[in-house]
């Protein structure tokens, strides 16, 4: 009962300091961003206490207000958005919304390799779920749809997306088209 209530306790007192220092930063004029800092995920993974859900529930609540602030600024950058991710689905690798919503992310903003890339991790990860396979055939379809090979690389995972789902007929006829 103590180390849970422990962590807690310091789990809040961090988000006050860090809110506190947000308010501070922004009354001066600097930007939030730069102050930004997750350590490596695997230095991380060793350093949540065995709390790797709950720790990559509150970092996925992180990138959608990251994302928030991003999409409403007018210089966004998308910096961190790839390692908000990629921690993550390291702390949980059972996250299937941090696979999927996180490459559709990073495909919107035109970092397809990463997006691909994450969808094939969350894949091997969860083998049960038709949405990244379907996620990573919407990449080919919508961001590479010129290039060679595109076209058969969608066809393959919405295949694989239908098999999943136990013979979905749209979805093979989207494979097959």
């Amino acid at each position: 009962v103590a180390m849970p209530l422990v962590v807690a306790i310091g789990l809040g007192a961090i988000a006050m300091l860090q809110a506190r220092i947000d308010r501070s930063a922004e009354a001066a004029g600097a930007d939030v961003e730069d102050r930004l800092f997750l350590p490596n995920e695997r230095l991380l993974t060793h350093l949540t206490a065995g709390l790797h859900g709950l720790v990559a529930d509150l970092l996925w609540l992180e990138c959608i207000q990251y994302m928030s602030k991003e999409f409403h600024d007018q210089n966004a950058k998308y910096t961190w958005l790839e390692h908000l991710s990629r921690t993550v689905t390291r702390l949980d690798p059972h996250f299937t919304g941090a696979y999927e919503f996180g490459g559709t992310l990073m495909a919107g903003i035109g970092n397809d390799e990463g997006a691909i890339e994450l969808l094939r991790q969350g894949m091997v990860a969860r083998p049960d779920r038709f949405e990244l396979p379907l996620e990573a055939a919407k990449v080919y379809v919508l961001n590479r749809g010129d290039q060679p090979g595109a076209a058969a690389a969608a066809s393959f995972y919405l295949a694989y997306a239908a098999q999943i789902k136990g013979g979905d007929d749209n979805l093979t006829r989207w494979a097959y088209n």
